[in-house]
């Protein structure tokens, strides 16, 4: 089971996965073979040119909007370095597992959001 309850990447840690998050597979032991989702941005140094800067700090976060019935989100990547970042998976299988898992957990907080929302209103009836 994939841990989404903090981000998979933060901070200068963003590219020193050791062990897919999916599976557990060490990559040293798999070949150092690897998918990878890059996530990042580059500062603007000219009209056609940009470069990695420590100014920018990336994120990354998958997000649902609804203005009936609210929003919810899933932080993948916070505060990362250079605002670069790589997402890895040891396979093709387990980085669609862990898309999907991201989909699932986005799912899962707007439904639980909608539940206390009802509770809440049920509450403030009474």
């Amino acid at each position: 089971m994939i841990d989404l309850s903090q981000p998979l990447a933060h901070g200068s840690d963003n590219c020193t996965l050791a062990t897919c998050p999916v599976c557990g597979t060490d990559y040293a032991a798999n070949g150092h073979r690897f998918v990878v989702l890059g996530v990042g941005a580059l500062k603007r140094d000219g009209p056609h040119s940009a470069s990695m800067s420590e100014e920018l700090s990336g994120f990354m976060h998958l997000f649902w909007h609804n203005h009936d019935e609210g929003c919810a989100s899933v932080d993948i990547v916070s505060d990362a370095a250079n605002g670069q970042a790589d997402l890895q998976a040891c396979s093709f299988a387990c980085m669609k597992t862990l898309l999907s898992g991201l989909v699932d957990q986005l799912e899962e907080n707007f439904h639980g959001r909608r539940r206390a929302a009802v509770n809440t209103a049920q509450a403030d009836e009474l």
